[in-house]
Formats: C-alpha cells, sequence, structure tokens
C-alpha cells in the first residue's frame, strides 16, 4: 500500500474506512483507483502551491472519492472554485486562504463522500472574519489545529455554527425579552448565546442559569458579568458547560458580582489571576482535574471568606505537598503559637477539596496540621468569649447590689 506522508489521525481514520468499505464490496478497481490518485496527487507536486490544474484531474474523475492535498500550503482561487465541485471528501495543508477561496469552497457538497461530506482543515494559521463566515455554512466543515479552544475567535466561529445550522438553539435578544417577563423560561436549553441577549441577561440581578451553552465570545463575557448592576447576596452566573474560553473571557466574567459558576478544564495563571480576584460569592470550578503548583499558590488568594462564599475544587483528584500548603496559606516564617497570625491567613477559609483520591504525605500532614490548629483556634475564641461574658455578669451583679 502507498503511503502518504504528513497526514494527521483523523485523515488517516477517514481513509480507513474508505479502504474498508471497498474492500467489504470487493471493488478491487475502486480501491486501486483510490491508492492511484494519491499517488498522483504526491507525484505532481511541483510546488507548494495547488493550482487548477492539478485540482482538475481529480475533479473530473468519477472514480475518485476523495482526494488529500495535504502537502499543498496555499490554493489559487480558481483552483478553490474547482475544488468546490469535487464530489466526495476535501482534505487541505493550506496555511492560509483568502476570502475568495473561501466563499467557493463553502459551496463544497461531497454528495458521494463515503464517510461524510468534509471539508478538511489541518494546518490553517490565518484566516479574516469573511473567510469563517463563508466556512461556517459549510456543514461538513472540520478545522482541528486552527485555533485554540480557548480563543475568542473560536467562540465566535462556535457562534456562527449555532446560528447557520442550528439557529433555534441560539439565546437571542428575542428570547432574553420574554425571559424578563416569564422567568419560568429554561434557558439552558439553548447552547449558544449572542451579544445582544447577554446585554440583557446581564441585567438580570439574580444572575441567570445558562448550563446548555458550550462557548462564550469575550462580549458577551463582559455583558453578562455588568459590575454595574446592583445584585443581591445569593446572586449566581451558571456556564458549567463552557469548558474552555480565553483569559480575557475569564477576566470578564470574574466582574460579576455574585456567585460563579464555570465549567473550564484547563486553567492558565492569568485566568487564575482573575478569578483569584472574584469577590462576588462562590466560585465553582468543578470540572478542573488538575492544577500546577503556581496555580494553587494564585487560587490560594481567593478571599473565600470575604466573599461570603468558598473555592469549589472538588475535581481535582490529586494534589502536590506544596500546593497543599499554597491553599492553606502555610508558611514555614509563621509560628502556630501565634493564633491570630494563623487566624488571618488561614482560620476562615472554605476550600472544597472532596475529589481528592491521592494526596502525598506532606500533603496530607499540612491539612492535617492545620485542622488542628484551626479546632485549637476555636477552643480558644470559646474560652475567651465565656470569660468575657462572665465579666459582664459578674459586673451586672455588683451594680444590682449597689
Amino acid at each position: 500500500m502507498y503511503k502518504i506522508s504528513k497526514i494527521n489521525k483523523r485523515n488517516q481514520r477517514i481513509r480507513c474506512k474508505i479502504y474498508r468499505k471497498l474492500k467489504a464490496n470487493k471493488d478491487e478497481k475502486e480501491y486501486c483507483q483510490l491508492l492511484a490518485t494519491e499517488k498522483l496527487i504526491k507525484e505532481s507536486k511541483v510546488e507548494t502551491r495547488l493550482t487548477k490544474e492539478i485540482v482538475e484531474q481529480f475533479v473530473n474523475d468519477v472514480n475518485c472519492l476523495e482526494v488529500d492535498f495535504s502537502e499543498y500550503k496555499t490554493i489559487e482561487d480558481d483552483a478553490a472554485e474547482c475544488l468546490s465541485n469535487f464530489p466526495g471528501a476535501i482534505m487541505l495543508g493550506v496555511e492560509t486562504l483568502s476570502d475568495l477561496a473561501a466563499e467557493s469552497l463553502s459551496k463544497h457538497k461531497g454528495e458521494k463522500a463515503i464517510v461524510s461530506d468534509t471539508l478538511f482543515f489541518h494546518s490553517l494559521t490565518e484566516l479574516s472574519e469573511k473567510a469563517i463566515n463563508s466556512l461556517t455554512k459549510h456543514r461538513g466543515l472540520e478545522m482541528d489545529g486552527y485555533w485554540d479552544e480557548r480563543s475568542d475567535q473560536y467562540a465566535k466561529m462556535d457562534l456562527l455554527r449555532w446560528q447557520l445550522r442550528n439557529p433555534e438553539l441560539v439565546l437571542t435578544e428575542e428570547i432574553a425579552l420574554e425571559y424578563i417577563e416569564d422567568d419560568s423560561i429554561n434557558l439552558s436549553e439553548y447552547k449558544a448565546i449572542n451579544e445582544a441577549a447577554a446585554v440583557i441577561l446581564g441585567a438580570v440581578p439574580h444572575g441567570v442559569n445558562l448550563g446548555g451553552i458550550e462557548s462564550m465570545t469575550e462580549s458577551v463575557a463582559k455583558a453578562l458579568a455588568n459590575p454595574k448592576v446592583h445584585r443581591p447576596y445569593d446572586a449566581e452566573l451558571y456556564c458549567h458547560n463552557v469548558y474552555a474560553l480565553s483569559d480575557h473571557a475569564i477576566d470578564c466574567l470574574c466582574r460579576f458580582n455574585g456567585g460563579l459558576c464555570l465549567g473550564i478544564t484547563d486553567i492558565s495563571e492569568e485566568a487564575a489571576k482573575s478569578l483569584s480576584n472574584h469577590k462576588g460569592g462562590s466560585l465553582w470550578l468543578g470540572r478542573l482535574h488538575q492544577i500546577s503548583d503556581r496555580v494553587a499558590e494564585i487560587l490560594a488568594d481567593y478571599d473565600a471568606y470575604g466573599s461570603h462564599g468558598g473555592l469549589h475544587l472538588e475535581a481535582l483528584t490529586e494534589i502536590s505537598e506544596k500546593a497543599a500548603k499554597s491553599f492553606m496559606k502555610i508558611d514555614e516564617k509563621v509560628s502556630f503559637k501565634e493564633p491570630e497570625t494563623i487566624k488571618k491567613r488561614i482560620g476562615l477559609r472554605e476550600i472544597y477539596l472532596e475529589g481528592l483520591t491521592k494526596i502525598s504525605d506532606g500533603a496530607a500532614k499540612s491539612f492535617s496540621r492545620i485542622e488542628q490548629e484551626s479546632k485549637r483556634i476555636d477552643q480558644e475564641e470559646s474560652i475567651k468569649e465565656l470569660e468575657t461574658l462572665k465579666k459582664k455578669i459578674e459586673e451586672k451583679i455588683k451594680s444590682s447590689r449597689a
């Protein structure tokens, strides 16, 4: 079998499905034809630009089920227009794409593709907003490796996809206005939200449950947070199905004056700094399965007590000794003989780590040490309160006798 270099795993999986189907049908002719077209693609490559002449060799071949142009880094506009007429799956390795080429490729149907009408890009590094708007019209679009899921550009494209393919699942301005009139409407049924709707919902004092939203642009995050709104102490904003957010989007959400529930599964140091400054209430990060020692150190600055809530990290299954010390604010210079100092630094913190299944001896000692010290401080405070109360009673007795 001829082996094509530099193709990603998805391409290989698609190709294997095609091969298996052809073999199952005992269609040796089509099977050999597919291998021959792949070989021809590589041998016909003189440069890294995909031209109309190269594309025409395959578009006009009725036996060609899919084409892989992974080794071409650019594509001419007329080549893209020609390729849009190809009836099978298309795989491209281009790094850039003009607006005109994007518009042409968005019209690709892939009606004869065995696997799907896939239009697959795996090396794109640059696209204009116009090109993005065009490509999202393609129902079989795949763009692995182009955007970091935490980028705002990824969130914008995801919103466009929902608007084009399933507009009924997009939370719009009209739906948001209906919710203002009737808050029994279940907003968690929607998968995407636009900025106009976010502006309206951001003005709801008690916050909203957006548990169905899967991605969020920075402008939407900013509108939902709306720090100018006076909120009750139990206000909460639920976005626990958004697994990826840009650092700036997280920073915007942290300005929400209430409890904040995020479904992010990864966190940068920059995002951790924003989260540690959140002052509105409980901070739920229940889908973070692991964090670095540095992130733990930053999150430890979160003032759970001052925010009338806690820091929820129930998904963490393992924690290092250094992270444990950070969370408990243990400093080697702090003496446990100074109750007031200890209380100020660690005595009233609420950090939820119920998901831990593995912990180092050092971390265990840190938690045990802090628990014992907190109990001792509570006992000392109780004794002091009793002594104060006793003095007040004695003073009242003396004054009554006088």
